[in-house]
């Protein structure tokens, strides 16, 4: 074989590595790209949990100044928190439309807001009656030791627990895949380099 052959050869031996090279590495970016889509999904699915818990710590800690304090000026957390639940709720709920497991415990959460909401709001009434000597300190303490409303606070925050648990376990997951696939992508970037150029020297 003339040397001018052999250079060809190699030639289009080392075209033909860099494509699938390129090729592979275009792959795995686009793997990359829908990797990094992902994992930023999961940290707006966590973010709206925790906005979850802060407005019902809100919540709380309107109903509970109010019951203390007996002035209204206490109750707007407590009306603030509503609003900033139902919000992160629904933008929860849009996120996780594809997982079922997230959408049923968001469910349960929901339904422990709707409870707690109705314990703290019979608390409220009857703080107001006592504040306008309709009711009595007993009626009022009688109910708040029932805990009625801390039952409904503590069922809420283990759901909320095992939501951000579920997505930080997938999280985990995505950013190894990533992790791995940014490994790949340098390892055939290196290693098609190092053949391309091998090739071309034997064939030289």
């Amino acid at each position: 074989m003339t040397v001018s052959k052999r250079l060809l050869l190699a030639f289009a031996a080392v075209i033909f590595v860099f494509l699938a090279v390129g090729g592979t590495s275009l792959f795995s970016s686009l793997r990359l790209g829908e990797a990094d889509r992902w994992n930023r999904h999961t940290y707006a699915v966590i973010d709206q949990g925790s906005a979850l818990m802060q407005a019902m710590t809100d919540m709380e800690t309107g109903a509970r100044g109010y019951l203390i304090a007996g002035e209204e000026a206490f109750l707007g957390p407590w009306t603030s928190g509503q609003a900033a639940f139902d919000k992160a709720w629904a933008e929860a709920k849009s996120l996780t439309a594809d997982n079922p497991a997230q959408q049923q415990r968001l469910d349960g959460i929901k339904a422990s807001r709707d409870e707690f909401v109705a314990v703290a709001n019979a608390l409220i009434q009857a703080r107001r009656q006592l504040a306008s000597s309709g009711g009595s300190v007993e009626a009022l303490t009688a109910e708040f030791k029932q805990g009625k409303d801390k039952a409904a606070m503590d069922r809420l925050r283990a759901l909320q627990a095992e939501f951000e648990q579920a997505e930080a376990g997938l999280l985990a997951t995505r950013t190894a895949d990533a992790n791995a696939l940014r490994t790949f992508n340098r390892i055939v970037i290196v290693a098609g380099s190092l053949f391309a150029v091998l090739v071309f020297l034997l064939a030289s």
